[in-house]
């Protein structure tokens, strides 16, 4: 099943509801380096685990593209760059390329749009993991306060050294909205499930996850800034016994995270995060706490 087939062949039917013309493009470009504070190196998506600490230097580039194609049809198309090196441990130095790309249109009563999302992430200088996502997701934005969206997507993850963790998955999402401060500020709730078939039966699982989020933006001595606060919960139920501890695996992952931006003018931002993250596992490598701190200044353009 080619995830990438299925998005070009979503995508046409998108496309053909009308015709072209070129009203409107714009773009926008960000840049953005910091430090980044790490109680508990690991590498979650092999369930390796260090009881060492270490910081970070992290560096993030972003460009998007957003085109009016026609008065219904909307193109939306970015790349990002992200790294974090390690003073120390740098056999968890991370790499990760992501492209994506996104094509909406309005129908009547609600926006029906197709959704391509490529991540790929080199560890240590060495090649790591490709993960790629289509999605259909249908949106709804009534009175200009309330906002709802409901999305399938295929999933596939292909590791470069472990090919038993390549996987493909299906799942669904629902995201709810709630606007205010002149849609400056919002809270939200998000609820997402995933059912995953690995070459390797022992990694198949069901996932569900739960995620709360609020946003606010405001004035202090003349300065713009946003404070965000999120809540995340994921249980993941494993489908096939696990030979190492003779049982079948169960995850549950809670985490918080706040953070504070302050908009020092119309192009440059001070980004500081906290986050703390408690991982619950019958597996002795997924169960641990770890607590993460960053600040970052970034850059920011339009044209």
């Amino acid at each position: 099943m080619n995830i990438q087939i299925k998005l070009y062949s979503l995508a046409i039917s998108l496309l053909s509801f009308d015709g072209f013309s070129s009203e409107s493009i714009h773009t926008n470009f960000s840049l953005s380096s910091g430090l980044e504070y790490d109680s508990q190196l690991s590498v979650i998506e092999l369930d390796q685990l260090t009881e060492q600490s270490d910081t970070a230097v992290k560096f993030k580039g972003k460009a998007n593209l957003n085109w009016q194609a026609s008065p219904s049809v909307q193109v939306k198309a970015g790349y990002a760059y992200s790294t974090k090196q390690y003073q120390k441990y740098d056999e968890f130095d991370l790499t990760i390329n992501q492209i994506s790309a996104d094509v909406s249109k309005n129908l009547s009563h609600f926006k029906l749009g197709t959704q391509y999302f490529l991540a790929d992430a080199d560890l240590a200088d060495k090649s790591f993991l490709k993960l790629q996502q289509a999605s259909l997701y249908g949106s709804k934005l009534i009175n200009n306060r309330y906002f709802f969206r409901l999305a399938t997507h295929f999933k596939h993850k292909s590791f470069a050294l472990v090919s038993q963790r390549d996987a493909n998955a299906i799942g669904a999402s629902a995201d709810g909205f709630i606007f205010f401060n002149q849609a400056k500020s919002f809270v939200s709730l998000s609820l997402s499930t995933d059912s995953q078939s690995a070459n390797d039966k022992t990694f198949d699982y069901d996932e569900f996850r739960l995620q709360n989020q609020y946003s606010h933006q405001y004035q202090v001595w003349g300065l713009t800034q946003k404070i965000q606060l999120a809540l995340s919960y994921l249980e993941r139920d494993y489908q096939h016994v696990t030979p190492s501890i003779a049982q079948k695996r169960f995850d549950i992952r809670q985490s918080a995270h706040l953070l504070w931006q302050l908009n020092l003018n119309s192009i440059f931002s001070l980004h500081t995060k906290l986050e703390y993250a408690d991982y619950q596992s019958n597996i002795a490598s997924a169960d641990y706490t770890e607590q993460l701190a960053s600040v970052s200044l970034r850059q920011a353009f339009k044209y």
